[in-house]
């Protein structure tokens, strides 16, 4: 969990109340790709994420729909640069693959999407807008 550090600036207009900082998660969860939330978010719920030997790309295995989805090794790449994922090297044996698993720092970032998700409420009902688009 990051620390939220207190500013010695001043809010503009709010007296005494001290301007807080963004927590480097915070910022992190910003830049993340809708690609890079559901590969954390599978990762999250035990799904395979596996090498795939001589391709440039790993296997993704959703266990709930049992499909697979190719992920290429440059996005899982940035991902272990932020710190979201780790990859862990099995043995030089032929019989052992790589595998993606997610960090405790990919762990909070997801945990501060899904609250953002949850606290986000849409300006009308999902029904409502069903029907604009029907009339339209």
């Amino acid at each position: 969990m990051g620390f939220i550090q207190r500013s010695s600036k001043l809010c503009a207009g709010t007296g005494d109340v001290p301007k807080l900082r963004v927590t480097s998660v915070t910022a992190l969860v910003t830049t993340l790709t809708a690609r890079h939330r559901r590969i954390l978010s599978s990762l999250s719920h035990d799904d395979l994420l596996w090498e795939v030997p001589g391709q440039p790309y790993f296997t993704q295995f959703n266990e709930r729909t049992g499909k697979q989805m190719r992920v290429r090794v440059d996005i899982l790449e940035q991902m272990e640069q932020r710190g979201l994922i780790r990859r862990q090297r099995q043995s030089e044996s032929a019989h052992k693959l790589d595998f993606w698993e997610i960090t405790a720092q990919g762990r909070e970032a997801l945990r501060i999407l899904t609250a953002e998700r949850k606290a986000a409420t849409p300006d009308r009902p999902e029904s409502a807008l069903r029907r604009n688009r029907k009339s339209a």
